[in-house]
């Protein structure tokens, strides 16, 4: 979730090396595939594509079944490296194997995947094939990255084409995908910012309340001492004063290095949610763009514009009126805040 993959890789790497020392130097076909995984995501595409060859190896040597996310991510790692014939065929073969799970978003994926290769290629009419064979089986899904990538595949190869109007339509829908995606991604960012806000207060009243019990703690000791001892009580206070005097120095010292902490990460809150509206303003400049262009062809030929037009400005301002609500329902959170 918070995509930490250099201690995701360290972690499995220790496992898959604990695994190796506890089974006689036998490796872990799962544990070098999920090693691998995040090799890929750091863009180590060589290093990847070698651990998954090599647990795939494991694998079948141990008569284990290899189901079809194997050869997905194994496509994608050749895909990387630009061998596309090997990225093909391990694609094909995922969407054979696929599991039951996940079968739909796999076949989707390595479609998405069969796609980009035949687009590398030039091979215009079957990325578009691919593609739309993606879209289809990703119907129902919710919005997400793969139908975000889907139809920016589909806008590219349209636009290769030739057919204005097609391209034009999957660039809408990858531009909404894609202010959805971001707006949830932004908003899911900052709560995660006012948590940590609230933990460093909770932890920073927790500490001084600990602070004043131990200087309470110490003015009694001084009385018990005090009484106990008329003789000696004005070398005990002078003592205990100066010790008290330098800790309490040193906590205000610690509780201000602690204040200073908390006031960069308000103004790190503040930045985020700044830079945060500022894209946001940048996000309604192409659909504005798009319906300012449509408005124009309908003033010059409203009889051939109209219906169309009117049915993507319709479509543009409903997808930037959700993302004002959802730009409200922020703004009242922080407020409330």
């Amino acid at each position: 979730a918070i995509e930490d993959y250099e201690n995701a890789g360290k972690y499995w790497q220790k496992a898959a090396d604990l695994w190796q020392v506890a089974n006689n130097d036998q490796d872990s076909p799962d544990l070098l595939f999920k090693v691998g995984r995040v090799r890929l995501l750091q863009n180590e595409s060589e290093e990847a594509l070698d651990l998954f060859v090599r647990a795939e190896q494991l694998k079948k040597e141990q008569g284990q079944f290899v189901d079809g996310d194997w050869y997905r991510y194994l496509g994608q790692a050749h895909q990387e490296l630009n061998n596309f014939d090997e990225a093909e065929k391990n694609y094909e073969l995922a969407i054979e194997l696929a599991p039951i799970n996940s079968q739909q978003f796999t076949i989707a994926q390595c479609l998405l995947g069969l796609g980009e290769v035949s687009e590398q290629r030039q091979l215009y009419s079957q990325a578009k094939s691919y593609y739309q064979q993606a879209e289809q089986v990703s119907m129902g899904d919710e919005i997400n990255e793969l139908r975000m990538n889907i139809a920016a595949g589909l806008y590219r190869v349209y636009k290769q084409a030739g057919n204005s109007g097609e391209a034009l339509r999957f660039l809408e829908r990858s531009k909404m995908i894609q202010d959805s995606l971001f707006s949830r991604q932004n908003i899911q960012a900052i709560g995660r910012l006012q948590a940590e806000n609230e933990f460093e207060q909770e932890k920073q009243e927790l500490a001084f309340t600990q602070a004043q019990e131990a200087a309470r703690q110490a003015n009694i000791r001084r009385i018990l001492w005090g009484a106990l001892a008329l003789a000696i009580i004005l070398l005990l206070i002078g003592a205990l004063y100066f010790q008290s005097k330098q800790k309490a120095n040193r906590q205000l010292s610690r509780l201000n290095a602690e204040i200073q902490q908390q006031k960069e990460k308000l103004e790190e809150l503040d930045e985020s949610i700044s830079r945060f509206f500022t894209n946001i303003s940048h996000e309604f400049r192409t659909p504005l763009t798009i319906i300012k262009g449509m408005v124009e062809k309908i003033r010059e030929k409203p009889e051939v514009h109209l219906e169309k037009g009117s049915s993507m400005i319709r479509r543009n301002t409903l997808s930037k009126n959700d993302l004002v609500t959802q730009i409200y329902a922020l703004h009242k959170l922080a407020a409330r805040d």
